[in-house]
């Protein structure tokens, strides 16, 4: 009898065709099909949840980089600014002017809760003249030798336009005699004489920044010297590049506005502001003294009454002496707008407590140390 197959015999077996029959595959039922869609669903929607709170994560994060970076920069360049204050025989002290709740001058806004700074840039390619007499109204300045031009008169090479008789034809001058006195004044035409005289205006409206004298006292000022110079103040505010107008909005973002008087006239003409930075909303200036005593350090304490004046809310008028000022600290607020970042409140110096909501607020200080004075710490 032949051998038959074993998947012949399992074929014909009854039995094992119905243990085949039970085991054949199948499709899913609806409820099956329903309950995997829906786990699939959750899982889908858990993971995209994720992705979209990491990618929001990331995106706020790289925020505050930028304006941590931002804020930084700022603050090194008023750092820099303040650095380069002064030179030659105007030191530091005559260069600086703090202002903290003023009201409107110049055509500047008032200062608000921030502060302004005014710095005074010497043009050191004018050089210095020596002052032989002062009055009201006019200056004679001493000559190099009998024979040559007056101090004031442009070296011999230099070029000049055609409208700059002399270095120091409508320019404002730095008058300097020794450590206390100085004040601004403005040239204003030349009086043509064998004495180098110069007639000039009355003494800027700078009186609350330095030892400003009045014309009548202008004669303190015989054996000193005069130096050309120009102002640059750094204020919040806003301008607008279609009317160039400046004011100021406490809501929202300012910008950091730098005003140079090109034309010397002391006065904010539109066209001599620029924007040195945008969505700023706070600057704060503090100084350092070098006073009671003077020696050497630049104390700060939590105290009112350690030698620095702008750090902390300081009551009346400032009484260190001017000439022992020897160190600032510059404080800026940045902020941008961003999703769900939380709310953060934040202070510098003695500047106002600023709490922002859908913002990344970002604040930075820096500290300088003055030119033309020894290392102060």
């Amino acid at each position: 009898m032949p051998i038959r197959p074993s998947y012949e015999i399992a074929l014909d077996d009854p039995l094992r065709q119905h243990d085949l029959s039970r085991r054949s595959p199948r499709g899913f039922t609806i409820l099956e099909l329903a309950i995997s869609m829906a786990i699939a669903g959750i899982v889908v929607a858990a993971a995209s949840t994720a992705a979209v709170n990491v990618t929001r994560v990331l995106k706020l994060e790289a925020k505050k980089s930028i304006a941590d970076q931002d804020a930084r920069r700022l603050v090194d360049f008023v750092v820099g600014r303040l650095q380069g204050a002064g030179g030659g025989p105007v030191r530091p002290w005559m260069s600086i002017w703090h202002e903290e709740n003023c009201p409107t001058r110049n055509g500047l806004p008032a200062c608000g809760k921030t502060d302004h700074l005014t710095i005074v840039d010497v043009d050191l390619f004018r050089g210095p003249c020596t002052i032989q007499s002062a009055l009201p109204g006019s200056i004679t300045f001493g000559r190099p030798d009998p024979d040559e031009p007056c101090c004031y008169d442009w070296p011999e090479g230099a070029v000049v336009a055609a409208d700059e008789p002399n270095q120091f034809h409508a320019q404002s001058l730095m008058l300097v005699n020794g450590r206390d006195k100085w004040t601004m004044v403005t040239i204003i035409e030349e009086t043509r004489s064998e004495t180098c005289t110069m007639s000039m205006s009355s003494a800027r409206p700078l009186g609350s920044w330095s030892a400003t004298v009045a014309d009548a006292n202008i004669g303190q000022f015989a054996g000193g010297v005069a130096v050309g110079a120009a102002t640059r103040t750094l204020f919040l505010g806003l301008i607008s590049s279609e009317t160039a107008g400046l004011g100021t909005e406490e809501a929202g973002p300012l910008q950091l506005l730098e005003w140079f008087d090109v034309n010397y006239n002391a006065f904010v003409d539109p066209e001599e502001v620029r924007v040195v930075f945008p969505g700023v909303y706070d600057f704060q200036l503090a100084l350092g003294y070098d006073a009671n005593p003077e020696d050497g350090r630049v104390v700060e304490t939590t105290s009112g009454a350690d030698e620095w004046w702008g750090n902390r809310t300081e009551v009346g008028a400032l009484t260190m002496p001017l000439s022992t000022l020897r160190m600032g600290t510059v404080g800026v607020t940045i902020g941008v707008k961003a999703v769900d970042p939380g709310v953060r409140t934040v202070k510098i110096l003695n500047g106002a407590a600023l709490t922002r909501s859908h913002h990344v607020i970002r604040a930075a200080t820096g500290r300088a140390m003055l030119r033309n004075i020894a290392v102060f710490y």
